[in-house]
């Protein structure tokens, strides 16, 4: 497959910025007691909340273990990627479940991110849970009806000097990769590695989580949480805390930091694919082709540096296409 890639200014639909919220040593995935409620933490992915999130939700739930009786009522702080999914998975189990959120889909972090299901800049030590947390995700999205919740298997192209390699994949989810001559771009010049991944259209994908925790019975809450004691405030006894980057003001964890990572959007291409290369990566979605990207570690302003998103557009089309 030849890949035809236009990166004209005409086809740019806008630019974006989201802060990852990653924490040092990993998630946190841990239940505490706070006077007579019980909270399980489920935070701090990094990049990788799209990659991790079924396998992160269920982790948490089993450690819950019998303090989760059936139809208990649970809510939910946070509605990312691992609010819905955490969500999702208890009301299919007949839980009631309240989804507490400053914000709501489209108007999340998760929404902006590019969708690319791969293992990247996790910090997780333990590689047992890290490989569990990976096939368990994996699984979980290719049991889903793909048109539906926007899911798809893509061809996924690195160049050997890309900026930041992927993590590796688990053992037999897909096939080793191989090398291919030439990237199937008529501007590129040099060897690349092809395999395959999974590719996540965030906003159908969320808003379908939504729609289904509510078709259930699920609520959802505007509310603001400065401070976990806020849950003492709240009806339910048990909650999941899924507030990602909030989180780690919320109950004071110093390991959270953001990563601010700068996107630009332009018209879809024909194809879906990703390539991985020197100066970002591109990710081709049917709803719209992404170009990153940034890891700005320490940076808390979500508002897109134009000039940066300049460069980030300048720098594909250089590698990729041979232009200036």
């Amino acid at each position: 497959m030849e890949i035809e890639l236009q990166l004209d200014d005409g086809r740019v639909r806008g630019v974006v910025a989201g802060l990852r919220p990653y924490r040092a040593g990993g998630p946190r995935l841990a239940v505490e007691h706070l006077g007579q409620k019980i909270v399980a933490h489920n935070y701090g992915h990094g990049g990788s909340g799209i990659t991790l999130c079924w396998g992160s939700c269920l982790e948490v739930l089993n450690l819950l273990g019998n303090h989760l009786s059936p139809g208990l009522p649970v809510g939910v702080l946070g509605s990312g990627v691992m609010g819905l999914c955490s969500a999702h998975l208890l009301s299919q189990r007949g839980h009631p479940v309240t989804v507490y959120s400053k914000e709501f889909p489209p108007n999340t972090t998760s929404n902006v991110a590019g969708g690319l299901w791969a293992p990247t800049h996790l910090g997780l030590e333990d590689d047992e849970l890290r490989d569990r947390m990976l096939r368990e995700t994996w699984n979980t999205y290719l049991s889903l009806d793909s048109k539906r919740y926007g899911i798809s298997k893509v061809p996924l192209y690195e160049t050997p000097d890309r900026s930041h390699p992927l993590d590796p994949f688990p053992d037999g989810i897909t096939p080793e990769p191989s090398t291919m001559a030439r990237l199937p771009i008529s501007g590129y010049v040099g060897e690349c590695l092809y395999s395959e991944t999974l590719l996540i259209q965030t906003p159908r994908f969320l808003h379908q989580l939504a729609s289904d925790i509510e078709e259930r019975g699920g609520a959802f809450r505007e509310y603001e949480f400065h401070h976990l004691n806020q849950i003492l405030e709240l009806p339910e006894t048990l909650f999941i805390n899924c507030l990602g980057l909030g989180a780690g003001r919320v109950v004071e964890d110093h390991a959270v930091r953001p990563i601010r990572g700068q996107l630009v959007l332009l018209e879809p291409a024909s194809e879906s694919f990703i390539i991985d290369h020197s100066a970002g990566y591109v990710i081709s979605r049917p709803d719209m082709l992404v170009l990153g990207g940034t890891f700005e570690e320490g940076v808390e302003d979500s508002e897109p540096d134009p000039e940066m998103c300049r460069t980030i557009l300048s720098e594909n089309r250089r590698v990729l296409l041979g232009k200036n």
